[in-house]
């Protein structure tokens, strides 16, 4: 309760990295999140075609009753080709979601997107 005798609505702040240094600099931690990569070959020729990845983070237990309002993830990753030739890259993907009306608080924030690597010329 706030001091004028309504529930106190003031913004919390929580974060997690995966980079322990980082981690462990954190004053308001997220619990460890659970991450599943499914592997999906669509025209079913052996070769993944795409990975569908799950990113589910627990609400921290605390006295409050949280809302969600903002969603900031950085991912990084990389790739490496092989065969024909070698290849390493990585790269970073970045969703930054904001609910925007304060009267909707969403449960779950569902996001797509694509990495398409394109060849314009035969090697």
């Amino acid at each position: 309760m706030g001091p004028n005798g309504k529930a106190d609505m003031s913004e919390v702040q929580f974060e997690y990295s995966s980079v322990k240094n980082i981690r462990d600099s954190i004053e308001s931690k997220l619990g460890t999140p659970v991450l599943m990569s499914t592997p999906w070959d669509s025209d079913r020729d052996g070769i993944v075609d795409q990975y569908n990845i799950t990113l589910r983070f627990f609400k921290p237990l605390t006295g409050n009753v949280l809302k969600l309002k903002k969603v900031n993830l950085i991912l990084a990753f990389d790739y490496e080709l092989t065969d024909l030739i070698k290849m390493k890259m990585e790269g970073l993907a970045i969703i930054d979601v904001d609910t925007m009306n304060t009267a909707l608080y969403p449960r779950k924030i569902i996001t797509q997107g694509d990495l398409r690597m394109k060849q314009p010329n035969a090697l």
